[in-house]
């Protein structure tokens, strides 16, 4: 088909679905216009808003032994709760094995659902966890690892 076949309402359905542009860059004799470029339509993006928590408690600690004996700990944790519904868990670590320790970063990313004070964090390939927001504290219960669930605390800075 073209460009004199089309009619007024197909004009229309094309600029109403946002084709026309295509359309509309070339002349009735099928050749490119050459009328000055319209100037770039600028679009304004809403900024992704972030809520930042860090760990303040688990109980029981986290502890976990691996194979060789090596013992890793749980020392500290960032929870960071960004507005587009995606999260960032940072956990830092020290590992001992042989009266050696190292320090690494653990970190979980997923989405979250937040109903009232019920935040659902679906973790990817891991599964979902339920905390309880209450006055800036964040409560995850129930939170599984090495073999035993643990309750973490973050508070809100």
């Amino acid at each position: 088909m073209n460009l004199m076949q089309i009619s007024r309402n197909t004009l229309a359905v094309l600029a109403a679905t946002g084709s026309l542009a295509l359309v509309a860059s070339c002349s009735s004799e099928g050749r490119a216009t050459t009328a000055p470029r319209a100037a770039s339509a600028q679009y304004a993006l809403s900024a992704v808003t972030s809520t930042t928590f860090v760990l303040s408690s688990v109980t029981p600690p986290i502890a976990c032994v691996d194979a060789s004996g090596a013992v890793t700990t749980v020392t500290g944790g960032k929870l960071v709760l960004a507005s587009n519904g995606k999260f960032t868990a940072t956990f830092m670590t020290s590992t001992t094995s042989s009266n050696v320790a190292t320090t690494q970063s653990y970190t979980e990313k997923g989405t979250f659902l937040q109903t009232g004070n019920t935040i659902v964090f679906q973790v990817n390939g891991a599964g979902s966890y339920t905390g309880t927001l209450d006055n800036g504290t964040l409560t995850l219960a129930d939170y599984p690892l090495c073999g035993t669930t643990h309750t973490a605390i973050f508070t809100q800075i």
